[in-house]
């Protein structure tokens, strides 16, 4: 094969890659191996066959008198390729020689292809060869420039008849992938939350090297992101020296607004350079993720005491079908504890599901499960840990609208607890123990409480009382709340009346806790007799003995014990007569 002139251009080429800025990746099989480099960049790989013995000396496929021969090679199964990091080139061609001998293209679909790939798997066919032919291959590959674009020998055919024969052959020869490399200036994007402070993206001036030192110009552009609002307009200059791998950076303030949205993004575009020969085309998108929306996301954990809590279509739109989805929020401060209030709750009901669990799995104490029938309100974590866990499963129709929850952190501090109390009416007083829990306070303090009617009433069933109770800080201090009882001497059911706390001289004193007095009826008992009453009326009742008679008939009235549920009155030893008015 005559390769004079290709050897002549292949050499002017290597003489003025710099000024023109090309790399030239070439094997001319001057030698007999797969790892020839002969252009002034290497290839990123050797020769590698497949289904022959991989060996550039024997074989179907070898090299032999300088060239790369095929001879007799099955329909898809004997190949070679190789692999060039092309990564900066802005163009490249792929060109060789070839020669043909035998191949029946028409009749059997005897041929020799070559293919190219971005990553080594998915080939394209960019060429074919048949019969007894020769010539000069040439192609554009910029599209398929890559770290790893890949070339590929192989026979395509797919007729049956398609494999080579004993004396079919294909040379080919100065395989050279040109490309060609410019100075670059690189940009990539970034997302980052918006309560980040600064953006800072990273410039790298890529390719060839320029012919010195350059400057190139840029600025932000909005795009959902509004600067002002959203973020500050940047623009400014930035220096290079020369050399490709050189860096410079680009700061951009984000503002933290405080506002449920959705994520926003801007652009930082490059918008002249002092060398023209600077390929400036570049441009980067910066995304602000919204820090007030936590979205639901799958085997995720985040430690925060603030934002808002939504389903995983955030703030526009519903959740999705067959979703199951696991989502932790903890404290972000030792010895807080989670408190998630939903503001809005929308799923199916009996078909969707929010299991809200305590601590940092579903293995915790099960909260509740909710849906459109039993819709969450505060929920706050008791855990040690502090820490609720959510799982949210949807079935495979029908999505309605989710939540939307804020989240904040309780941390206990000095803490009232006061316990509830149930006596008889005979009792005289109920007597209510309240004590300072949690953490200490910063020094003494006083508590002011009331009693407050439930349907026990005060100035009939109890005393109306008020007061205020004195702490000395220190958790663990106790005082009691006495209230006196009345005993009516009327048999009635129970009742109840509350205690609450109704300020504080200490404002970080926590005074939320509540009790309840229970004043249980009067009881009169006697063992020989139990009477549950089941008239209705004004009825007089004789008593003689353990025997209960009406007055007006002197007949057993009833004679019975441990009737159901009716109102319980007690017999008196002895002969008595007790008028009972319905």
């Amino acid at each position: 094969m005559k390769k004079g002139l290709l050897l002549f251009v292949i050499g002017l080429m290597l003489s003025f890659q710099t000024v023109f800025g090309q790399d030239t990746y070439l094997d001319n099989f001057s030698s007999v191996s797969y790892s020839n480099n002969d252009g002034n960049q290497n290839f990123a790989s050797n020769w590698v066959e497949s289904n022959d013995n991989n060996s550039a000396s024997n074989g179907r496929i070898r090299i032999t008198g300088n060239e790369l021969r095929f001879e007799d090679i099955s329909r898809s199964s004997h190949l070679i390729t190789r692999s060039a990091n092309l990564t900066g080139a802005t163009a490249a061609t792929l060109s060789f020689d070839w020669q043909t001998s035998g191949l029946d293209g028409g009749g059997t679909g005897e041929n020799l292809s070559i293919q190219i790939s971005t990553d080594g798997s998915s080939f394209t066919t960019i060429g074919t060869f048949t019969g007894s032919n020769s010539g000069t291959f040439s192609q554009d590959i910029t599209a398929y420039i890559s770290a790893t674009t890949t070339i590929r020998f192989m026979n395509t055919s797919t007729w049956q008849w398609g494999d080579w024969e004993s004396g079919e052959y294909t040379y080919i020869d100065d395989v050279l992938i040109q490309a060609t490399v410019t100075p670059v200036v690189t940009i990539g994007d970034l997302t980052f939350n918006e309560n980040t402070g600064n953006a800072v993206f990273t410039v790298t001036h890529t390719g060839a090297d320029a012919s010195g030192a350059f400057t190139v110009n840029f600025q932000t552009v909005d795009g959902t992101a509004v600067a002002g609002s959203d973020y500050t307009s940047t623009f400014g200059t930035l220096n290079f020296n020369g050399t490709s791998g050189d860096t410079d950076t680009i700061t951009v303030s984000i503002t933290d607004d405080g506002a449920l949205e959705s994520s926003e993004t801007f652009t930082i575009q490059f918008t002249g350079a002092s060398d023209g020969s600077v390929d400036i085309s570049d441009t980067a998108t910066g995304t602000i993720t919204d820090n007030d929306g936590l979205i639901i996301t799958d085997g995720v954990t985040v430690n925060t005491c603030s934002g808002i809590f939504l389903d995983s279509g955030g703030v526009s739109s519903t959740y999705s079908n067959n979703e199951d989805i696991t989502y932790t929020i903890c404290p972000d401060t030792a010895g807080s504890f989670t408190r998630v209030n939903f503001t809005s709750f929308d799923v199916e009901s009996s078909w969707d599901f929010l299991y809200i669990y305590e601590g940092v799995g579903t293995s915790g104490t099960l909260i509740g499960q909710y849906d459109n029938s039993n819709a969450p309100t505060t929920i706050t974590a008791t855990d040690a840990s502090g820490c609720l866990t959510f799982r949210f499963t949807s079935d495979t129709s029908i999505t309605l609208n989710g939540w939307e929850a804020t989240v904040s952190c309780y941390a206990p501090g000095p803490t009232m607890s006061i316990v509830d109390v149930t006596v008889n009416e005979t009792a005289g007083t109920a007597d209510f123990t309240v004590t300072h829990t949690c953490t200490d306070a910063s020094g003494p303090f006083t508590v002011d409480f009331q009693t407050v009617d439930g349907t026990a009433l005060a100035g009939s069933d109890y005393t109306s009382t008020t007061g205020t109770l004195s702490f000395n800080g220190t958790v663990g201090d106790s005082e009691v709340i006495s209230v006196p009882i009345t005993n009516d001497s009327t048999v009635e059911i129970d009742e109840t009346f509350t205690i609450q706390f109704t300020s504080s001289s200490d404002g970080t004193v926590d005074i939320s806790d509540t009790a309840t007095g229970t004043i249980n009826s009067q009881i009169i008992s006697d063992a020989a007799l139990t009477l549950y009453e089941e008239f209705h009326g004004n009825v007089d009742y004789v008593v003689t003995g353990n025997t209960l008679r009406t007055a007006d008939n002197n007949t057993d009235a009833c004679a019975v014990t441990n009737t159901s549920s009716d109102t319980l009155i007690a017999p008196i030893p002895g002969t008595s007569t007790i008028r009972k008015a319905y």
